[in-house]
């Protein structure tokens, strides 16, 4: 990798906060709220095309699944924040800041 900067502010700026939006954002509270207020009319509909009380076991699966694909989203979020490639980049773009040999701020050193 060429850059590191680059790589390091499009992993802040671009792939967390998209992350956030698309998994922990839209998920729980539009599919969900879908899935848990707006679904009840046609849940109790093929209720009634089917057995008593399956219309329940539907909505209690539903939700059940939407509540792990939660739970497993942050802990994506959690692996993301921490990637080792990232910290590793992070790391090395401190040393070089701070190494008073890097020649990548002007300090050249002729030999």
């Amino acid at each position: 990798l060429r850059r590191p900067k680059v790589i390091r502010n499009v992993h802040l700026f671009f792939v967390i906060p998209s992350f956030i939006y698309c998994r922990i954002f839209l998920i729980p509270f539009i599919v969900w709220y879908s899935a848990a207020f707006e679904s009840l009319g046609w849940i109790q509909q093929l209720e009634k095309a089917m057995v008593q009380g399956s219309g329940m076991l539907i909505y209690i699966f539903f939700n059940g699944l939407l509540f792990i694909a939660s739970i497993i989203n942050l802990i994506h979020l959690r692996r993301l924040l921490y990637h080792p490639r990232v910290i590793e980049l992070t790391s090395t773009i401190r040393h070089d800041h701070n190494d008073p040999n890097n020649q990548s701020h002007g300090n050249h050193k002729f030999i």
